[in-house]
């Protein structure tokens, strides 16, 4: 992450807006479900790669942004991305680009949440970096 430290970028378009969902402070997965929406947006570096930046509900959208401390990163499918939001939420890397696998699990755990009220969604996971 150390070469891309400080590295501008610049906002290309402005996309949907995700839900992200994960627990925090839980035991043993019982309470602690938390809830956020994210702007997607792409972001083009100063050598013109796209960059995805997740960007908080409510945060203003830079039109310049800077990878600086007040983001974090992740990678998911081979695919770097950034995000801009209250550092003290902690979800996973995985809830914000999910493959189709993750979103069947996803799926098949919010069943079982219903059905037996059993959450195991907090198990597994990475959490975001800090830059």
């Amino acid at each position: 992450m150390g070469s891309l430290k400080g590295e501008p970028l610049t906002l290309k378009s402005k996309g949907e807006t995700v839900t992200v969902n994960w627990k925090q402070g839980s035991v043993l997965g019982f309470g602690g479900d938390r809830s956020q929406n994210y702007v997607l947006c792409e972001y083009t570096t100063s050598r013109g790669n796209s960059v995805p930046v997740y960007i908080q509900g409510g945060y203003d959208i830079p039109r310049e942004l800077v990878i600086d401390s007040r983001l974090q990163y992740g990678t998911q499918d081979n695919v770097l991305f950034f995000v801009y939001h209250d550092k003290s939420q902690t979800p996973y890397q995985e809830r914000f680009r999910c493959n189709g696998l993750q979103k069947f699990v996803y799926a098949a755990n919010d069943l079982l949440k219903l059905a037996k009220g059993i959450d195991v969604s907090w198990m597994a996971g990475n959490y975001l970096v800090d830059v």
